[in-house]
């Protein structure tokens, strides 16, 4: 596929939701219409895993198609190697364009220090992967008047919630006059928890329902807190559908739509309750958890309205995109290349059984419980 024909990429990546949570895997108690209607003209994954279900070992799968054995990334706050080759480092080398915007999470930490306000710097070079365009923050739940990084070692806040506050740099990315292809990453931090409040915009809380759905290994005595947790997070959630609508939009209006393939996912989900754990917490290899939204449209190369049952983990991602934009993936990579199954098309690779990796020893994964 020659440059001038290969898609632009927009991927949107959000952070702790649950399939289980989305109106398109059927129950999902946050209102979504720009997913579904995004479904609606694309391609639903059924079996999309979060193999690692936690922030950065599934951050560090998706831009070096590796396991986190094998990188390093078992657990969170993990600088990566600067020898790794990233999902930028193969699109600039296809002549792409490449951007990454927001939570980014494969830094080290950030300054404890109170009046420096602002998060750490990701500073330019082989710390931010190779993405030309790069305003992100390592991790904050400061969701209002947040944070991002610049390029010339400052800072600075975005305006309002975070998923409004930062669409002025996808946007920003997005209308720049350039011929190359792009390829840009948008990575919000929501539906994660947070320790601030408010969690969300107040308006967002009429798209969540007060008495959400809770499955059986919900236990009676958890439910109250289940379904507390459960009106953030769908609150966040939808606010998270309407930064992808906004995105949807701003390449309609450009006329690009149609030569963009979108990709909607998630780092992981959440076990709202379930099993006996705290209604946040992931980590563990259970379905809510582990299954995640997947969701890709490019008009006219992917089936509008179609499913694709294909297991799909997050070291298959980075190869997959490379496959559907003709672009060379690294030999790193341990993923496999499932473009031909995203077209819905026999004879690609599949796979029958994924490896699923459980580091809930190490204490950054211990779970505090109640004597």
């Amino acid at each position: 596929m020659n440059a001038a024909r290969r898609p632009n990429i927009l991927f949107v990546l959000a952070d702790q939701l649950r399939a289980i949570s989305v109106p398109v895997y059927g129950r999902g108690g946050a209102r979504m219409p720009n997913l579904e209607r995004m479904a609606a003209e694309g391609v639903v994954f059924t079996q999309a895993l979060s193999t690692c279900p936690l922030c950065t070992p599934y951050r560090a799968m998706l831009l070096t198609g590796r396991h986190p054995q094998t990188t390093g990334h078992v657990v969170n706050f993990v600088q990566t190697r600067h020898d790794e080759i990233s999902v930028a480092d193969a699109f600039n080398r296809a002549g792409y364009r490449t951007g990454w915007v927001g939570k980014w999470h494969l830094g080290v930490g950030h300054f404890p220090v109170p009046h420096l306000q602002g998060p750490e710097y990701i500073p330019q070079g082989r710390d931010r992967l190779g993405f030309e365009y790069f305003r992100a923050y390592n991790y904050r739940t400061e969701y209002f008047n947040g944070w991002v990084g610049l390029d010339d070692w400052n800072a600075e806040r975005w305006e309002g919630y975070e998923t409004d506050g930062l669409l002025k740099y996808a946007f920003e990315f997005l209308d720049r006059s350039d011929t190359r292809p792009f390829c840009l990453f948008v990575s919000p931090h929501q539906p994660h928890q947070s320790d601030r409040r408010p969690t969300v915009p107040e308006a967002y809380y009429a798209r969540a329902p007060e008495d959400a759905w809770l499955p059986p290994n919900v236990a009676e005595r958890d439910r109250p807190r289940a379904r507390a947790m459960l009106r953030d997070y769908h609150a966040m959630a939808a606010a998270v559908d309407d930064m992808l609508g906004a995105l949807l939009r701003r390449l309609e209006a450009s006329s690009r739509g149609r030569d963009t393939l979108v990709v909607f996912t998630s780092d992981h989900g959440a076990t709202g309750g379930g099993h006996g754990y705290d209604p946040w917490c992931k980590k563990q290899p259970y379905e809510e958890a582990i299954r995640v939204p997947l969701v890709a449209r490019w008009t006219g190369r992917l089936r509008a309205g179609g499913a694709c049952d294909a297991l799909v983990t997050p070291v298959d991602l980075f190869p997959t995109l490379c496959g559907l934009a003709g672009a060379p993936a690294p030999r790193s990579v341990e993923g496999l290349d499932l473009s031909r199954a995203w077209r819905g098309e026999p004879g690609g690779p599949s796979q029958d059984a994924v490896l699923t990796m459980d580091f809930s020893a190490h204490p950054d994964f211990a779970v505090a419980e109640d004597d």
